[in-house]
């Protein structure tokens, strides 16, 4: 019976054969799609371009050519305000900032992510009001790491110069791109606030707005403000972008 069982492993050893130990097999990772890594900064949004319209009517277009995967934020502005709306191929707009009014002023932003891109896209923006002025400005964006709207401010008033959305929540991650779209009842000059930059300007015949931008770095609320040349009517609202 011995002999028998030894001859398996005589066999074996006289042409060489080698048993490898099993290997280590590291348990899968989980990734969650459009979530920042847990303890990360995240990937916030970059400005690509900006557009802007204005008409003494109920819409006007801006026409661009735009990147499938991009984000396109808009502002979208009216005097004598109705409901104001955005619409393009190949994007759904949702609202950012809800209607925020002033005196005969009326603003509200929206997002669009993951865009079919084109080239000579027709967005057109509108209100349901019979407007005097009708003001949109459109901004594309590279896609941040969620593809959303983390936080919205707004402010607005009917004296003084200096402009401010009031503060935010605080942001939910470090990298995050803030927008301040302002609109006022009058052509003044608009300088922006603090850190930012001015984006763009679109200019009514009876309102002028302004988009301007800052590429956050830390957690914390957040408040946009600028300065106008003259008092008037004016609404500031803010987007924070991840």
């Amino acid at each position: 019976m011995r002999r028998l069982l030894l001859i398996p492993l005589l066999c074996c050893l006289a042409f060489g054969q080698t048993v490898l130990a099993p290997k280590t097999v590291a348990a899968p990772k989980t990734v969650v799609i459009g979530q920042p890594a847990a303890g990360g900064g995240g990937t916030a949004p970059t400005i690509v371009q900006a557009g802007a319209c204005t008409s003494g009517g109920t819409s006007c277009t801006i026409t661009m050519t735009t990147t499938t995967g991009h984000e396109l934020y808009a502002a979208v502005s009216s005097y004598q305000a109705g409901v104001n709306s955005i619409s393009g191929t190949g994007a759904t707009f949702n609202q950012a900032n809800v209607q925020k009014t002033q005196g005969n002023l009326g603003q509200e932003t929206f997002l669009a992510s993951g865009i079919t891109g084109g080239t000579n896209v027709v967005y057109t923006c509108a209100t349901t009001n019979g407007a005097t002025s009708l003001s949109c400005i459109l901004i594309e964006l590279t896609a941040g790491s969620t593809h959303s709207v983390d936080q919205v401010a707004a402010g607005s008033g009917a004296s003084g110069t200096s402009l401010s959305s009031g503060a935010t929540s605080a942001t939910t991650q470090a990298n995050e791109l803030a927008l301040g779209c302002a609109v006022i009842a009058g052509a003044q000059t608009f300088t922006a606030g603090g850190s930012y930059a001015l984006v763009t300007i679109s200019i009514g015949s009876t309102t002028l707005q302004a988009c301007e931008s800052l590429a956050l770095t830390s957690t914390g609320a957040q408040t946009a403000t600028m300065t106008i040349g003259a008092v008037e009517d004016w609404i500031l609202q803010l987007s924070t972008l991840n």
